[in-house]
């Protein structure tokens, strides 16, 4: 999938609904609504979602991941302020990988040249998973609880 277009984040949608079990998230920024509505869509319907963010990124103006994280997703950003969480991918049902340049904001759908590649081959969803993994635990520390989402978003508010 190439951006911008409008019919790719669409598409990015559709796949991100359809889960069936589980989606692991790991992305740079995330601010788009659509894509933030698919992924409340697919948790109503009782699907398990990990989100993982840069911690930056997570403070921009209208980021989606304590709003996700007030619904009940656990969330958690990297710690470094000198560094930032960069990846762009997420796992569906532990079966397939959507990865890329793709960052889940509207500039990214609407002005960016951006690209996204749908992956359903074993060894490169298990790479991505041990990696998905791997940053979970080693962000443990910046989990946030409902409540603390709650704050933050109060936070935000307050800030503009």
């Amino acid at each position: 999938m190439f951006f911008p277009s409008k019919q790719n984040e669409k598409e990015l949608s559709y796949l991100l609904r359809r889960a069936r079990k589980t989606l692991d998230v790991c992305v740079f920024a995330f601010t788009n609504d659509r894509l933030s509505e698919a992924l409340s869509f697919a948790l109503s319907r009782g699907v398990k979602i990990r989100l993982i963010s840069d911690d930056e990124c997570s403070k921009f103006m209208g980021a989606e991941i304590y709003r996700l994280g007030q619904k009940g997703v656990p969330c958690t950003t990297d710690n470094n302020a000198r560094a930032h969480m960069h990846n762009k991918y997420v796992i569906i049902d532990s079966m397939i990988l959507v990865t890329g340049s793709f960052n889940w904001t509207q500039q990214a759908v609407t002005m960016n040249q951006e690209n996204l590649v749908v992956i359903d081959n074993k060894h490169f969803v298990a790479q991505y998973q041990k990696n998905f993994d791997f940053l979970w635990e080693e962000f443990a520390k910046q989990r946030v609880s409902k409540a603390e989402c709650a704050r933050k978003l109060v936070e935000e508010e307050e800030r503009k």
